[in-house]
């Protein structure tokens, strides 16, 4: 597994970091943390920098304040290594420092890179400042192509990690499962599969009521029975519920304590049913937890 962790050395920045021994992590993997110097280098000078390569000598021709930008940037991404250390301790790490805006320097290395997932902090529900919704996290979820997660802090702790998975039966949704399925969770870890019905389905005709209704039940069955092949010891749960999906997500996030809330990155557009672009990144915004959103194979790096 690769991750790439956006890391500008703040405290929101080190709870992401704090955030992935929950996050059920394989023992081993590879992580890269990306340090952004917000600075612009000419075409003719390196605009990358690695944590235990050499200098380049090109770099003494930059800008001073350029060159002491990298440099800072390259020093918080080695701090930053350290806690990934001690998060994950069986994993290689690296450190790296790009010259470039923040969030095109995130979404270009994840490009150059393809990693698994992408690591980002965030300063609170909805605050724009560095590595944040407003900017960073954001524009990596609209413009990348690759899974993101959003890490947030929390006080007290479970004793094991609480998860909600988004199910709407699209493939994002299964998508969202499968990442789940594959990650190594402790014994006890504890799984909500939930699926919300739209509010407007109260104002369908009954028939389609009931239609839909068995098919969101199918779909959590589906995803309870893959969950519980791929580790008996979670412990699983599904709930089906209605109103408007981010407000139940997030509220029923809050209620049960969970740590991160898994969602696909798209659902069922026809229907607009559930887990849309928007309603995701609603969720994403205002969930006081960590969110996870999962590209489906067709949008992802894997896609034809």
């Amino acid at each position: 597994m690769k991750i790439l962790i956006a890391y500008d050395g703040s405290s929101h920045a080190d709870a992401a970091v704090a955030d992935l021994a929950r996050a059920g992590m394989p023992a081993r993997g590879t992580a890269r943390l990306l340090t952004v110097a917000n600075v612009l280098m000419p075409p003719s000078l390196p605009s990358r920098l690695v944590a235990g390569e050499p200098e380049p000598a090109s770099l003494r021709g930059a800008p001073p304040h350029a060159a002491a930008a990298m440099g800072q940037a390259l020093e918080v991404a080695r701090r930053g290594a350290d806690r990934v250390k001690d998060a994950l301790p069986g994993w290689t790490i690296e450190a790296i420092a790009l010259a470039d805006a923040p969030a095109w320097g995130v979404i270009r290395e994840s490009d150059s890179w393809q990693p698994d997932l992408v690591v980002v902090g965030s300063h609170g529900r909805g605050a724009v400042a560095r590595f944040v919704m407003g900017s960073v996290s954001h524009k990596v979820l609209t413009e990348g192509r690759c899974n993101v997660r959003i890490a947030r802090p929390r006080g007290a702790r479970n004793d094991v990690p609480r998860i909600i998975v988004g199910i709407d039966g699209s493939p994002g949704s299964d998508a969202a499962v499968a990442t789940v399925a594959a990650r190594e969770w402790r014994a006890g870890t504890e799984v909500l599969l939930l699926c919300v019905f739209e509010s407007r389905m109260a104002i369908a005709p009954p028939h389609a009521f009931d239609d839909e209704r068995a098919r969101n039940q199918s779909a959590l069955e589906r995803a309870a029975a893959q969950l519980a092949a791929s580790n008996p010891e979670l412990s699983i749960t599904t709930l089906l519920g209605e109103g408007e999906p981010p407000a139940i997500i997030v509220d029923k996030a809050e209620e049960w304590g969970a740590d991160c809330i898994f969602l696909g990155a798209r659902g069922l557009g026809a229907m607009d049913r559930m887990l849309l672009g928007s309603v995701s990144t609603a969720v994403a915004m205002r969930a006081h937890c960590s969110v996870e959103l999962v590209q489906d194979s067709d949008t992802g790096f894997g896609a034809a």
